[in-house]
């Protein structure tokens, strides 16, 4: 009898201890949703938040807001920031996942991906992706009962239990103002964002090219690649032409221009800001003809550079005008001796990003 009252002592003793050690380590994860440059997204945030919450919690990771009050939230040493930037209806990503302690891998991920019915699919896989070898070491870990306890508790954790579907996220009115793609694949690579701009303005022209012409009008245009997801430096094929009229009455009737083509270097100081200044410089050949009436006109081809600043100002996410003033110097030669031909160019310009 005494034997059996203690066999049964025990396994009502022992297998709960048992069970709760065997429950699986969980760790607490702080997660950092952030635009990339401009005003945030509220309502892309939530979706990226809700979705990245949830898909933590098929691994051993729960999400804690980075913004939550509370020493056990500021204490965290892990941490998921995610960088986003809303461009029509592509959301490009930059993912980053630290550990203070240095035990795990640290781990970061770009892409871009379709705003579609499958984005809360395509982004949950890429996070469980991303963290795979984190969680795994996580789960090899031996769980200690504190751990386990702490993991339990629901009041310290955020993570979404229910997402909504693709369907009331289309029926939603918030949601509207997000366009929806009809179909897209899931995932693919970022490529570097471009833009399109074209303007007009004036050369005005300073020192010895004064003597031979008072002003020129300006037309241009470019078509530039950024080279960075921020969108700071653009390299950009520039082209512009510019015609004027040679003092003399014998050239009143004649057809003089300059046509530049070049590569410029731009860097943007505050991309995707309401007020956005700006550096650029340029350099390529130019082709200048000058002609008088009845006479065969003169082409000539000589190198250009051109340094210039100014600002845009959005009109909308992807539409801006800009003011920009920029120094031109040609080299003219020949003859057996060369000078320089130089001038400002005030201008007005449309920039749209594509």
């Amino acid at each position: 009898m005494r034997t059996s009252a203690l066999v049964l002592f025990v396994f009502l003793f022992f297998t709960p201890m048992y069970n709760y050690a065997q429950l699986a380590p969980s760790v607490l994860l702080r997660l950092s949703i952030l635009p990339i440059s401009g005003n945030p997204e509220p309502k892309l945030e939530s979706l990226l938040r809700d979705t990245i919450a949830l898909a933590l919690t098929q691994g051993p990771f729960i999400a804690i807001n980075a913004d939550a009050r509370g020493a056990e939230a500021q204490e965290l040493g892990l941490e998921l920031k995610v960088l986003y930037a809303l461009r029509a209806n592509r959301v490009s990503l930059r993912l980053s996942f630290r550990d203070q302690s240095a035990s795990l891998p640290s781990r970061d991920d770009a892409m871009e991906l379709e705003l579609d019915p499958q984005f809360d699919q395509t982004l949950s896989a890429l996070v469980l992706s991303l963290l795979s070898e984190s969680a795994a070491l996580v789960a090899a870990r031996p769980a200690s009962p504190a751990t386990a306890l702490k993991s339990a508790l629901p009041k310290t954790a955020t993570a979404v239990q229910e997402m909504p579907s693709p369907a009331a996220v289309e029926n939603d009115t918030e949601f509207q103002s997000m366009p929806q793609a009809g179909s897209a694949p899931p995932l693919r690579a970022p490529g570097p964002p471009a833009s399109f701009e074209t303007g007009l303005g004036a050369f005005v022209p300073l020192g010895e090219a004064g003597v031979y012409f008072d002003a020129a009008l300006r037309l241009h245009a470019l078509y530039g690649r950024y080279l960075n997801e921020g969108k700071n430096w653009r390299l950009a094929l520039a082209g512009s032409f510019m015609g004027f009229s040679v003092s003399g009455e014998s050239q009143e009737k004649a057809l003089n221009f300059f046509a530049l083509l070049g590569g410029e270097l731009g860097y943007s100081i505050r991309p995707g800001a309401g007020i956005d200044p700006w550096l650029a410089a340029g350099l390529g050949p130019a082709l200048v003809v000058v002609g008088a009436e009845g006479v065969s006109p003169l082409a000539k081809i000589l190198p250009y550079l051109s340094i210039g600043l100014g600002s845009n100002f959005m009109l909308s996410r992807s539409l801006s005008l800009g003011l920009g003033l920029s120094w031109s110097l040609f080299l003219d030669y020949g003859r057996g001796s060369s000078y320089l031909l130089m001038g400002l160019n005030p201008s007005l310009a449309a920039r749209l990003e594509l």
